[in-house]
Order: structure tokens, then C-alpha cells, then sequence
């Protein structure tokens, strides 16, 4: 079986020859690659794509696309439910889903409008993943959606479909995995569920040059018969020996410029060299705005990428907010959706489609074709670095008002900013300095119809002046993009919000006789204050000069006590409330600290004798306002 689907690739490869469309095509070596441009313009100009973890680990639905890894790992609990469901997996082995995966509420031209209707400019499948079963009419492999499951030729569907509606095709490609690893527990623990020659090539056991031919011949087929815009690459592709890579991009590029196409090629961790593709990071974005255009591919839900049966979906403002902050830093998002297992795309999900369509039909035009401006944007909440070892970080990451994203038109001569919640009264965009305004500058809000009024503060910062508008009248939701034409603007260096600091009980210097950290419910607790003349004292980083508002809230119990809080001859009064527990976190003093520099501040939390009760202090937060 394996030879005489390799024997394709030797005829494919004959019969291809060299491409028209360049003086000279493109050597399957990395100098010659890298001749190519990284993205074309309509790339940059997109934004925004689609694509779906849909095949047959969307039969059982459960846990994740690594269902056909997990059943065969003895004790992990995808094998214990396979167990308690199917059978035993050397009996019952993955490749009996293949069989059982119908598709009778799959509708290409469907799900390309609803994507067309969502805002996308390019959609595509995963063509394959690390199973091994290629959803294309494949004759390289006998496991494909032709010959197998479906019947169907869902690459070629999609395809057809997604062009009919303007949209740009993007082909996704996990197999790399497939031979490396991705079966280790089957082959140790269940080899006979690979007893037969055919289901082996599904798992990917075949001597490993022959896979390389495999992997490669794969991706010929999908460019000979579908002729994809991008070719995006999962992780693992460091696995497949260098000269198979270059094979496969001059293959690709040089097919391209036949076709008189500018295509992408899309890569993750380094595994093709930057000049010529584009970088992608998994469920995290880049911390600050990049000069090379980059993407990320994030899911639809808080958990796996394909369908399951407890599938928890996002709100859609987290994924207008992580679109907006990826645009403003010069990067295209690659959303992910999960389709059930017969083509039914859930309500749930395609209700966030509808709404972040919505959102993009009143505020595209900050959004498409934009390119980064001077600042990517401003306010207190930070993105971590780390890419997908900080995913979890980004899901709980939660925006609001102060949050604000900048981009610009290609022309540079309109500058949008998007507040990522709803203002009110008036907005400051401290990184926007007006240095002249010309007879039509003006201000408005993306969807609105009237211009807004607006001012300059002391330092030359564009003001907004905002009207009171209820929910219903507000031309969005989420996030509310305004645009700024006619102005002569500098970008100034936005004032940085300090994240809340956590001023902990061992982490202070105390300053007294009887005043001591005690370990109280577990917790390290500041006790024995009952000397007002005692203090505690913390080291705080601050990162920029000026004027803060500065919120306290304690984890304190007390007799009612009050406390000043000190940088210099500077003091907040603060009140300890007598909470009655520990650990019980209440708000307990506003006041402004001014500083002249930045860095370390000498913080000291003194008593205040006319109002003194003994206390007790866990932790004291402070969250610095400019």
C-alpha cells in the first residue's frame, strides 16, 4: 500500500517541472527562499481568518483533538473512557471512527457566508492533524474523507466555497506529529491495533524516510488540486529533515507564481527561517507592537480546539478585545471554531461569529487595512510574555475602559483609538499630543453620526468629550473605536498604569519593639501592633514620575484603626475596618502620592495616634491611578 502510493509522488514530482512567473523560480534552499516576501499586502490588510478542528476525533467528542493519542496512554482517562465506552483500543482502534464519521449537516457555501458574515478574509480546514486522516481526495494516503467517513472532499468543498464568497483559502497542516511520537502508547502498549498494514499507515508506522516522503507528497497534492492562499504549519515541524522543508516551500512558492498568486506560508517556533514566512503564536500575542507582521491562532472556547460535548465558548467580548490588541501590534488573528461531528456548527459558537460581525461591520474601517501607529496602545492591563506557556494568562486577561489600542490608515493620515469597554464623560488618550488642529480635524465615534467634542489638557492631550449614552444607543458593544482626522499629532509616551501592588506582610520591614509577623490561619500576618509609634515598611518600584491616585484595600482585622500610609512627607490616612476575619479584603483609603522619579519608594504604614486600635495586618494592595 505504502509503495504504490508513493509511486504518485515520483510522478508528480516529474510532471511538475519549473514554474512561470519569476525570471528565475525559486532553489529549494534557504538563500534562494529567501528572496520571498514574508506576506503580501492582503495579508496585512486581513486581520482576520477562520478555521476549524474538525474530523474524526470530532466523533467521540471528548477531551480533544488528542483523543487518538490519549486513548492509547494505559490510565490517562481518555483510555479509561474509551475503555468504559468502546472497548478495548487494540480492538476498537481509532481508525473505527474513521468509518463513522458522517457528515449530512455539512454545508460548505454555509459555513462561508456565516465566516463572510463573521468578518473573515480567509477561512479554511485543518486539512490534517496528527491523526494521520487527510480530509482531502488524497492518493497518497487511503485514509481521507474520500475514500473513507465522509465520502466527501471537504478540502475541495471548502475550497469552492469559501472563493465564492471572496474569501482567501488557508490549508492548515499538523502531520509532522504523526510519525513522531503521536502513537508511542499504541505501539507499547496496543501494537496489535496496528496489525493490519493499511490502519498502520493512519498511525504513522512506516520506516521514517519514507514518512518524510509521505509528509511531503501530502502537501503537493493539496497545492496541485486546491492551490491554497496560505499553508499554515503546527508545531513539530523541526522533525521533518531541512531538505524536505526547502522542497516544500520552492514547491509552493514557485506553484504560486504560476498561478500569478502571492501566497503565505505560516510557521511556529522557528521552524522555517522569518525572511519568508510569516510567525504564528498559539493562544498568546506579542507583548508590544512588532515591525514584522505576525499572527495568532486562538480558539473560539476556553478549552479544546475541537468539539466535546462540555465545550465551554468565550464571550465574544474577549475575542473583539484580543483581535483589537493583535491589530494594534501589527498581527492577523487565525480564530479557531468547532464544529460537531455531522457539520452542525453549535448556536453558541456561531452566535460570538454573528456578534464579532457585528462589532467589525461599525468598526472595520479601524481595523482592515490598518497598520500599526507609533504607540500600540495604553492603560493598566499588560499582556504577559511567554506565547503559549502564558495562554492561560491571556484567558483571564480582562480589559476595560482604560484599556485603549491605537492603529492608523495606510496613508497615515486617520488615527483610530479603541477603548476597550465603554468610557463615559470623557476620555484622555494620553499617548495622542495635538500639536496643531487644522479647520476640519474632528473627532468621531466609529457608527455614530455627530462629531465629538473634544479639548486639549495642560499637556497637550487629546480630551474627548463623550454624550450619555444608555447601552442601546451606543453604536457597539465591547470596545468603541473612534476616529481622529485632520490633526497634527505627536506621539507622545503614554503614562503607564502601575499594576495593583500587593504589599505582603513578609515582605515588610517592621520597625518596633513588640511588632512582629506572625503565622495566623496559615497565613503570615503583621500582629502584637498595638504600639502606635510602631511601623511597617515596604520597598515599592515605581515605574514612571508623576501624580497617581492611589487606592488602598486591606486584609486586616482591627478595632476599627487608623493607619497612614507615607512616601516622604506625602501620607494617605487609611482605615482598617474590623472585618472580623482574616483575609477578608475591604477598600480602605483613596488619596494621591506624587513622585518626582522613577524607581524603588520607601513606603511606610504608620499608625495614626488619634484614631490607634490595635490591628492586625495580612496584606495591603495598592493600585496607582495616573
Amino acid at each position: 500500500m505504502i509503495k504504490r502510493h508513493l509511486h504518485f509522488l515520483t510522478i508528480s514530482v516529474l510532471a511538475s517541472g519549473w514554474l512561470v512567473g519569476r525570471a528565475q523560480p525559486y532553489e529549494p534552499n534557504w538563500d534562494s527562499l529567501k528572496q520571498h516576501p514574508d506576506a503580501p499586502e492582503w495579508f496585512r490588510d486581513a486581520k482576520l481568518g477562520i478555521y476549524f478542528h474538525w474530523g474524526v476525533y470530532s466523533v467521540p467528542a471528548f477531551a480533544s483533538e488528542w483523543y487518538p493519542r490519549m486513548m492509547f496512554l494505559k490510565g490517562d482517562r481518555v483510555n479509561l473512557h474509551h475503555i468504559a465506552t468502546y472497548g478495548d483500543p487494540a480492538e476498537y482502534g481509532y481508525d473505527k471512527f474513521a468509518e463513522q464519521w458522517k457528515t449530512p449537516k455539512f454545508d460548505a457555501a454555509e459555513w462561508a457566508a456565516l465566516f463572510q458574515r463573521a468578518g473573515a478574509r480567509f477561512a479554511g480546514p485543518v486539512a490534517e492533524h496528527h491523526d494521520g486522516f487527510s480530509l482531502w481526495n488524497s492518493a497518497v494516503t487511503p485514509w481521507n474523507a474520500v475514500n473513507k467517513g465522509p465520502h466527501r472532499d471537504i478540502v475541495g468543498e471548502l475550497g469552492a466555497a469559501m472563493r465564492a464568497q471572496g474569501l482567501k483559502f488557508i490549508t492548515t497542516f499538523h502531520h509532522a506529529r504523526n510519525h513522531y511520537g503521536h502513537f508511542d502508547g499504541m505501539v507499547k502498549d496496543y501494537p496489535q491495533a496496528m496489525a493490519d498494514p493499511e490502519v498502520a499507515i493512519l498511525y504513522g508506522q512506516m520506516p521514517t524516510p519514507k514518512f518524510h516522503e509521505f509528509w511531503l507528497a501530502k502537501l503537493k497534492e493539496v497545492i496541485d488540486q486546491y492551490q491554497p492562499d496560505i499553508m499554515w504549519f503546527d508545531s513539530w515541524l523541526d522533525q521533518i529533515p531541512e531538505d524536505y522543508r526547502q522542497r516544500f516551500c520552492a514547491y509552493y512558492l514557485n506553484s504560486a507564481a504560476q498561478w500569478g498568486r502571492e501566497v503565505v506560508i505560516v510557521r511556529k517556533q522557528n521552524d522555517l527561517p522569518i525572511e519568508f514566512t510569516v510567525n504564528d503564536h498559539e493562544k498568546s500575542r506579542e507583548s508590544k507592537s512588532s515591525p514584522r507582521v505576525w499572527m495568532t491562532d486562538d480558539t473560539i472556547s476556553t478549552g479544546s480546539w475541537c468539539y466535546t460535548q462540555d465545550l465551554k465558548i468565550k464571550p465574544a467580548s474577549k475575542v473583539i478585545h484580543a483581535l483589537i490588541d493583535t491589530v494594534a501590534k501589527n498581527g492577523v488573528v487565525l480564530l479557531n471554531i468547532s464544529p460537531m461531528a455531522d457539520g452542525t456548527i453549535p448556536d453558541d459558537q456561531r452566535g460570538v461569529l454573528e456578534e464579532l460581525g457585528d462589532w467589525l461591520r461599525v468598526n472595520g474601517e479601524g481595523i482592515y487595512a490598518t497598520r500599526p501607529w507609533k504607540v500600540f496602545g495604553e492603560g493598566p492591563t499588560v499582556e504577559p510574555e511567554g506565547g503559549f506557556s502564558a495562554s492561560g494568562k491571556f484567558l483571564r486577561l480582562e480589559y476595560s475602559a482604560e484599556d485603549i489600542r491605537y492603529t492608523q490608515s495606510k496613508d497615515g493620515r486617520t488615527l483610530y483609538a479603541f477603548t476597550l469597554g465603554w468610557p463615559g464623560g470623557e476620555i484622555v488618550f494620553s499617548a495622542v499630543k495635538i500639536r496643531s488642529a487644522g479647520p476640519m480635524a474632528r473627532v468621531r465615534m466609529l457608527g455614530g453620526q455627530e462629531d465629538l467634542k473634544y479639548s486639549l489638557n495642560d499637556q497637550g492631550r487629546l480630551v474627548v468629550h463623550l454624550p450619555d449614552l444608555p447601552e442601546a444607543n451606543r453604536p457597539a458593544r465591547h470596545a468603541f473605536g473612534f476616529e481622529l482626522t485632520g490633526f497634527d499629532i505627536e506621539a507622545a509616551r503614554p503614562i503607564r498604569h502601575v499594576p495593583p501592588v500587593v504589599l505582603s506582610a513578609d515582605q515588610a520591614v517592621l520597625d518596633g519593639a513588640a511588632i512582629a509577623v506572625e503565622q495566623k490561619n496559615g497565613r503570615p500576618n503583621i500582629g502584637f501592633w498595638d504600639n502606635p509609634s510602631e511601623s511597617a515598611h515596604w520597598l515599592v518600584k515605581i515605574p514612571e514620575p508623576g501624580t497617581y491616585a492611589v487606592e488602598g484595600e486591606f486584609a486586616a482585622t482591627s478595632g476599627n484603626s487608623r493607619l497612614i500610609l507615607r512616601c516622604g512627607d506625602q501620607a494617605i490616612a487609611f482605615k482598617a475596618p474590623n472585618t472580623g476575619d482574616f483575609g477578608r479584603t475591604l477598600k480602605a483609603g483613596v488619596g494621591e502620592l506624587t513622585f518626582d522619579q522613577a524607581g524603588v519608594q520607601h513606603l511606610v504604614l504608620a499608625a495614626n495616634p488619634a484614631g490607634w486600635r490595635a490591628v492586625n495586618v495580612w496584606q495591603l494592595q495598592l493600585t496607582f491611578r495616573p
